[in-house]
């Protein structure tokens, strides 16, 4: 799960965060944080949640997934179901792809 490093470490800039002080947010120290950005680490759960918690972006937008290339047929076939949920199933889909997301991450 690389895809989410260079996302990582975008949205800490956009913040205006040295290394240092995100790390002291999180409670984790700069040189894993800094593991986590080039990818050659994985965050746990609950620093996936705290991150996406100080940034004000899903864990999905964290993990940078709109960049993820899928098969044009895969997606195509993905965002015709998808939009034939009602709202409330949607939300429901959006959790469990976070959760699944989340579990692979851990």
């Amino acid at each position: 799960m690389k895809f989410y490093a260079e996302r990582l470490k975008q949205l800490r800039q956009i913040k205006g965060l040295s290394l240092k002080a995100l790390a002291v947010k999180v409670s984790v120290n700069d040189s894993m944080l800094s593991k986590y950005e080039r990818g050659t680490h994985i965050p746990k759960l609950k620093l996936i949640l705290d991150l996406a918690r100080i940034f004000d972006v899903s864990v999905a937008e964290l993990a940078d997934l709109e960049n993820i290339k899928l098969i044009p047929k895969d997606r195509d076939i993905i965002s015709k179901k998808y939009n034939q949920l009602t709202l409330e199933d949607r939300k429901l889909v959006n959790s469990i792809i976070d959760r699944l997301l989340l579990t692979d991450a851990t």
